[in-house]
């Protein structure tokens, strides 16, 4: 790097650092990597429980056919109450045009329903994935001596260029 780029982005000066600090960082990397990997595929075979359970649910789709069909209902009434209304005199056409404004909120209370019942069934999903990633968790509470907390680990973005790139390095003397 250049010192006008270190002095520009606040960075500290590049020093060379020993292979062999890299071959051991490398060596944290891939056993990082295999973790984060296992951790992975832990989380898909979860997602893949959860989707499997949701069809065993009867008409699970009745609901969303039968909402759109009021939808589209509606707004046919409210289309033909609104030109009936306009087509009318004054005092007449008042009450066609208070009717078509309730078929109208027929209409988005129906679609309104729809996705009110999809956030619920994702709530739900999310909700069974945590309990069964607790009862794992305590599954392996026995076997491994875990630290629960809660916050983030702070990082200065120099060790993460480093780490990216040692991850990079790595990766390329697989191939």
């Amino acid at each position: 790097m250049t010192k006008k780029l270190e002095e520009t982005f606040n960075l500290a000066p590049q020093v060379e650092e020993e292979s062999t600090t890299s071959v051991i960082e490398s060596e944290t990397a891939i056993e990082q990597s295999t973790e984060l990997t296992a951790m992975l595929n832990s989380a898909i075979e979860t997602t893949d429980k959860i989707d499997a359970a949701l069809p065993m649910v009867q008409d699970l789709n009745q609901h969303d056919r039968e909402m759109d069909e009021i939808h589209i209902k509606a707004l046919n009434a409210f289309e033909e109450l609104f030109q009936l209304g306009m087509n009318v005199e004054v005092h007449a056409g008042a009450k066609l045009m208070e009717t078509a404004n309730s078929m109208l909120k027929t209409a988005m209370e129906a679609k309104d329903s729809k996705v009110d019942r999809k956030l619920k069934m994702i709530n739900l999903q999310m909700q069974k994935a945590k309990l069964e990633h607790q009862i794992d968790k305590q599954e392996k509470k026995s076997d491994v001596n875990e630290i629960d907390g809660s916050g983030s680990v702070v990082i200065d973005r120099n060790e993460l260029l480093r780490r990216i790139s040692n991850v990079k390095d790595s990766s390329n003397v697989d191939k």
